[in-house]
């Protein structure tokens, strides 16, 4: 049945197991995805959703390392702040050397975070960000080149202009 998660003993397989389904779900937000980059408004509001959430999740997979499928999850998780900053200098004309589709899959991968409605829902204790990290794994595997170049650039200009950004990410994992 479409949509149904076949679950495994580690996160790489249960991506892999779910690849399609995932790349279906990342595939509905692309629409809205290039209405929000249209939106700076909208890309703020997101964007500081995206930031609140992966705070959250971080927070509470810090100490589940050992059960085993979600034994790198954090590790995934742990690159949604880079691929914030890309998109917030995407925004903010700093930094356009991406193609326009990875953004809008980055965008796509924000909303289905954000979105109550996905394949698990969010209530349900760790289990409910499973399809998350899903998303986010298949989107780093899409942008993975992307965001290296990114953040080799990034690293170049220090973090002088980032100070701000970079504060307001680890403080939403604080809250």
């Amino acid at each position: 049945m479409e949509g149904e998660l076949r679950f495994s003993d580690n996160t790489e397989e249960f991506v892999e197991e779910n690849r399609t389904t995932f790349e279906k779900a990342l595939k509905k937000n692309n629409a809205k995805a290039e209405q929000i980059l249209s939106d700076p408004q909208k890309l703020d509001k997101l964007l500081e959703k995206i930031e609140k959430t992966c705070g959250i999740i971080g927070k509470v997979l810090r100490p589940t390392a050992n059960i085993p499928i979600l034994n790198n999850a954090y590790t995934i998780v742990d690159d949604i702040p880079k691929l914030i900053w890309l998109v917030r200098d995407y925004k903010n004309k700093r930094y356009r050397e991406i193609p326009y589709a990875s953004i809008v899959a980055i965008v796509a991968e924000f909303i289905y975070i954000v979105s109550p409605i996905d394949l698990i829902p969010d209530i349900v204790p760790l289990a409910g960000w499973l399809d998350d990290i899903g998303v986010v794994a298949i989107v780093l595997g899409i942008v993975s080149s992307d965001l290296n170049d990114y953040w080799e650039w990034h690293l170049s200009y220090g973090f002088s202009f980032y100070e701000d950004n970079e504060e307001e990410i680890y403080d939403a994992e604080e809250k």
